[in-house]
């Protein structure tokens, strides 16, 4: 077999390889768009979708509950907070909060300007419902810091849920503080150590833009 011979030879192979290679792209692309088609995901709504969920990542859309936001002088720190210390926060677990599978609670933290070893914990407690326990490294946090707690809303329920704040340290010297504020927009009062008081935890509670079942 001489040389231009091979050459016809490896030029048809390379143009069966090349259909070959071309076919089966066709067909998957044909069924791809099917399979949309069919469950209504065509590819104007595909890149309509991720359009519309770019512009909400960007801007940082949240749904919000609550904010507690300080007015004027009527925020306070509750003191030290060691082990034999307990802070009790209720929350309302509403319908539109169980319908997203996610809702953060914002809590801001005082650190007293310096680094403390201790742990936190902030359990959510709902009786056949919701439960959570977060653990937070104490030595990890910077004065005034933003707490964020995402929670699994599966298995919540309609109805109050207690939220109670705590510490393992029984140092005063290693505890961190939390702020309450008067004239909040949700949750009547906060019990800080059996004792009930007019005012409500500086916090934030809300749903992200993510959390939507739909996505």
């Amino acid at each position: 077999m001489n040389e231009e011979m091979i050459k016809k030879r490896n030029k048809r192979l390379w143009e069966v390889i090349f259909i070959l290679v071309l076919g089966c792209c066709l067909i998957f692309t044909v069924c791809g768009f099917s399979y949309n088609i069919f469950y209504g995901n065509n590819i104007f709504n595909v890149v309509k979708r991720s359009s519309l969920k770019y512009q909400l990542w960007k801007v940082g859309y949240i749904k919000l509950y609550g904010d507690n936001i300080p007015r004027g002088e009527n925020v306070q720190d509750i003191g030290v907070l060691t082990k034999d210390r307990l802070i009790e926060q209720n929350l309302f677990i509403n319908e539109d909060m169980i319908y997203y599978d996610e809702l953060v609670v914002e809590i801001q933290v005082a650190t007293y300007q310096r680094k403390n070893f201790s742990k936190i914990y902030f359990e959510f407690d709902q009786e056949d419902g919701l439960q959570e326990v977060f653990e937070i490294d104490a030595s990890t946090l910077k004065d005034n810091q933003i707490i964020e707690l995402k929670i699994d809303m599966k298995d919540a329920i309609e109805g109050y849920c207690k939220m109670r704040i705590y510490s393992d340290t029984d140092r005063g010297d290693s505890a961190v503080t939390f702020y309450t504020v008067t004239e909040t927009p949700f949750s009547r009062f906060v019990s800080i150590d059996g004792e009930r008081q007019d005012r409500n935890l500086l916090m934030k509670v809300y749903t992200p833009w993510y959390a939507d079942p739909r996505w």
